[in-house]
């Protein structure tokens, strides 16, 4: 019982901390979320023509005449953002794992989530 009672203390702390931080960094993280969401939608406002006629050829595929693990990430994404989960899954089969990274990082970075130390360092005494 008392495990558990740990457990969530330490979970309420570690949320509590973080939106102190958010908070305090209100600024940047409104910043930051606006800077996305124009780039979402900049992705979003694009042509298919004009995506799958003009996005650069993979140098890797144009070198080795195979696919790279990258390839196709670009088109699969803007299938994503519309929502078109068969398609962008036929472009690149690792949009599956690399999306809902990239969304992590994404909110790693908006938030600047850092890890709270629990031990707090002092600086070493010169005696």
């Amino acid at each position: 019982m008392n495990f558990s009672n740990n457990i969530k203390n330490r979970c309420l702390l570690s949320l509590s901390n973080w939106f102190e931080q958010i908070k305090r960094d209100r600024f940047s993280v409104i910043l930051k979320s606006s800077l996305v969401l124009v780039i979402i939608a900049i992705l979003y406002l694009i042509p298919k023509t004009f995506l799958m006629n003009f996005i650069p050829r993979c140098l890797f595929n144009i070198a080795f005449k195979i696919d790279c693990l990258g390839c196709g990430t670009s088109r699969a994404v803007w299938h994503l953002l519309r929502f078109e989960l068969s398609e962008a899954f036929q472009y690149n089969k690792l949009i599956v794992i690399t999306f809902p990274l990239l969304i992590f990082c994404i909110t790693k970075w908006i938030f600047d989530i850092k890890k709270i130390d629990k031990k707090k360092k002092q600086p070493l005494s010169n005696s």
